[in-house]
């Protein structure tokens, strides 16, 4: 049985890359607003984290949006 990755691509060479953590939580916030029609109070309850730390989270990301920061 031949290996079905080279040496030079290691064990995890066909894998796809998984999203960084700071994308991983942006698809979560986003998802979040989605669930619960834009409500910030209902959104923060389904992710665990206080109001005040998802409006924080939406301003930082409003913010690198219109600088044209860079995530995604």
């Amino acid at each position: 049985m031949e290996p079905t990755t080279s040496p030079e691509q290691g064990p995890f060479g066909q894998l796809q890359p998984l999203p960084t953590l700071q994308q991983a939580g942006e698809l979560l916030v986003a998802e979040a607003m989605r669930r619960a029609q834009g409500n910030q109070s209902l959104a923060s309850r389904l992710l665990g984290i206080s109001q005040p730390a998802l409006s924080k989270r939406l301003k930082k990301s409003a913010t690198e949006d219109a600088e044209g920061g860079e995530h995604g």
